[in-house]
């Protein structure tokens, strides 16, 4: 498992719903009702801020057309219905295809790089693999944090694996799912 920073916002909200769900009384109801009410709308302002134009085409030729741009070969593998997903998780995807390859082509020194894709009836992994010079971090990327931000919101888990000298792997695995 890859490094993890300070919890982000979403899942933040989340604990403290969990502490409030052992106080009774009006008081705490109440704040768990707003406190739901604020997850909510943060889900959709992170995930929903996908460019109109975009919301219409599968994400499979999305993200092949930012594979296109790339200064490396980047092969593209899905697997399970991700077309399927609604439009919030399919932007998620676009978001997080876009920041991992700028950051491939911007500090990775990579030769090569992987996108996979696949969803299943419980489950959505996303994942960005090169063979670059490694050392991407949490800590070390504003970048990777927001993205972090992004899925912890969705209620998934982000995760890096980029040790010195390579290879790097950015995954989020997002429960589809809720309990």
């Amino acid at each position: 498992p890859g490094a993890r920073a300070e919890p982000g916002p979403g899942e933040l909200l989340r604990q403290v719903d969990e502490l409030l769900a052992g106080l009774d009384g009006e008081a705490a109801r109440d704040i768990r009702s707003q406190l739901g009410s604020a997850v909510t709308d943060l889900e959709q302002l992170a995930l929903g801020l996908f460019p109109a134009a975009l919301g219409g085409r599968p994400v499979g030729v999305l993200v092949r057309e930012i594979v296109a741009g790339m200064p490396v070969p980047v092969r593209v593998d899905m697997a399970g219905p991700v077309e399927d997903l609604p439009p919030p998780l399919r932007a998620l995807i676009y978001f997080f295809c876009s920041e991992c390859l700028a950051n491939t082509a911007k500090h990775a020194g990579a030769s090569a790089a992987t996108v996979r894709m696949d969803a299943t009836a419980d489950r959505l992994t996303v994942s960005v693999t090169d063979d670059g010079r490694g050392g991407a971090s949490l800590a070390g990327s504003r970048g990777l944090r927001g993205l972090a931000d992004r899925v912890e919101v969705a209620g998934g888990r982000l995760s890096v694996v980029s040790p010195p000298g390579g290879p790097t792997r950015v995954t989020a695995e997002i429960p589809l799912t809720r309990g």
